[in-house]
């Protein structure tokens, strides 16, 4: 804000009140007091319905907003501050419950996909690796198998 002003005429935007010697905001090259700032821009807390004022931090997700202490999972309600987490119809879980609750399983074992999960890769993914060995390949896999059938086919 490249503007100067006597004492008496440096007020808020909103409500005309002096803004000498308060703290302020600027917002769109136009000055605010703190209360009128929060009323007009501050984000609304989606956990308990609270301003999100200039003095917290503003956590944001798809246009939702949070305090930090109310960032928490839907179910367990652990913090998710530098957490991974996951969304479901408009609720966040921490990655154990989202697993818990929403995550596909291994039909062999029963275990959760996970991204860097390489080893479960699926039918489809099985038959590409075992049609990548070629003929030979896929022979020393077949004798293979007798010696793997106590282990889960999805780790090969």
């Amino acid at each position: 804000m490249d503007k100067d002003w006597h004492s008496g005429h440096f007020c808020c935007w909103q409500c005309d009140e002096s803004l000498t010697g308060q703290r302020y905001v600027i917002r769109d090259d136009h000055p605010y007091c703190i209360k009128c700032y929060e009323n007009v821009f501050a984000n609304t807390c989606e956990e308990c319905n609270k301003i999100i004022g200039i003095d917290s931090k503003d956590l944001s997700y798809k246009d939702k907003h949070w305090h930090e202490a109310c960032f928490l999972c839907f179910k367990c309600n652990l913090n998710l501050v530098d957490k991974q987490f996951g969304a479901k119809a408009d609720k966040i879980y921490c990655g154990n419950c989202y697993d818990a609750q929403f995550a596909s399983r291994c039909d062999g074992c029963g275990e959760v996909f996970r991204a860097a999960a390489a080893s479960h890769v699926g039918l489809a993914g099985f038959l590409d690796r075992v049609a990548s060995l070629g003929r030979r390949g896929v022979a020393a896999f077949v004798r293979g198998i007798g010696k793997a059938l106590g282990e889960h086919l999805h780790s090969i």
